[in-house]
């Protein structure tokens, strides 16, 4: 009885270990192969600053050193805050990620094909942010595959929140037209308390001030801020008690919230001018980055806030109040 016991247990052990060693061998095979196809061969651009063959790696790590330039002294905690908050996403729910292995999926396949495809287009049209997104979705599409889609739902947004790793400078047009409109507005609040300015692109002029000109940060810092702001919206919509569809519709208010947080803090600016002088309303980052960040959050929880509630309920309950209050007694 006692031989039959340890023949089983170590016919257990050694299936074990020959399926974690399989696992092992076709995981360093994926790494090899991502190493090759993304270093190896990478984009053929100009000359790296660093010397080295400008590969999509080295692209990305090399726009990390020279991000301030597109997305001001933000990028700096950006840079960090992102991978740091993806592992930390992945470490907490190690657990439910090991309870959710299961058999492989056909449909992984096809995501590692759409990856690769998009990784050879990237390489040969040289855009190397396509093929930086076609790195993370075959990050996602490899667990896919092998591991199913319970463990794929698990993964998916830590995977997916690296997309702010690659450089989004190529955002400052729309940001641009946003700050365009949030200057309108500032101006539409201004002229409404009695002050007379009219929108100048991003700033305000004072045809009263002696032709004070006040305008908003720097395109990069602004869209620096806009993009950690969407990166901590991202993860606090995640881990909401909400809906899936909710969610997404609260990250949705991220631009929304942001571009009313400009127009108060331009809107401040331009009052601070006229009361103390266009020299105390001149854009510091000291100040007007923690500002505006701060607005942005406060107007996105209250856009949270609503989504919380049940609007059908609370409608059935308004209109039941009015109906009592209007009803003869």
């Amino acid at each position: 009885m006692m031989s039959e016991f340890r023949a089983e247990r170590k016919s257990f052990t050694s299936n074990l270990v020959s399926k974690r060693s399989m696992h092992i061998g076709l995981a360093s095979i994926m790494v090899g192969l991502v190493y090759v196809m993304y270093h190896g061969y990478g984009i053929a651009l100009e000359p790296a600053p660093s010397g080295l063959r400008p590969t999509s790696f080295i692209w990305m790590l090399d726009r990390w050193k020279t991000g301030v330039l597109s997305y001001g002294a933000v990028y700096y905690i950006l840079r960090f805050v992102v991978p740091t908050a993806t592992l930390t996403i992945l470490w907490m729910r190690r657990f439910r990620i090991a309870r959710a292995v299961s058999t492989p999926n056909r449909l992984g396949l096809l995501v590692i094909v759409v990856a690769l495809m998009a990784n050879w287009v990237g390489v040969k049209t040289e855009h190397p942010r396509l093929s930086l997104l076609s790195l993370i979705a075959l990050l996602w599409g490899v667990p896919f595959y092998l591991y199913g889609w319970k463990l794929a739902r698990e993964i998916w947004f830590p995977v997916a929140l690296l997309v702010f790793c690659v450089p989004l400078n190529f955002l400052d047009a729309p940001m641009f037209k946003v700050r365009i409109l949030a200057a309108r507005a500032s101006a539409s609040i201004i002229n409404g308390l009695g002050m007379e300015c009219v929108p100048r692109a991003t700033g305000l002029a004072f045809p009263e001030g002696g032709g004070m000109l006040i305008n908003m940060q720097a395109a990069s810092t602004a869209l620096g801020n806009f993009i950690l702001f969407m990166a901590g919206t991202a993860i606090l919509a995640y881990f909401s008690r909400l809906p899936v569809t909710r969610k997404f519709v609260l990250f949705a208010g991220t631009l929304p919230a942001y571009a009313v947080a400009s127009c108060l803090v331009l809107t401040l600016q331009g009052l601070v001018g006229l009361s103390l002088g266009p020299e105390a309303a001149v854009p510091d980052a000291a100040w007007m980055t923690p500002l505006t960040l701060t607005l942005s959050t406060l107007v996105w929880f209250g856009w949270y806030r609503i989504l919380q509630t049940n609007l059908r309920q609370s409608l059935h309950l308004w209109l039941q109040r009015r109906q009592q209050a209007y009803s003869p007694v």
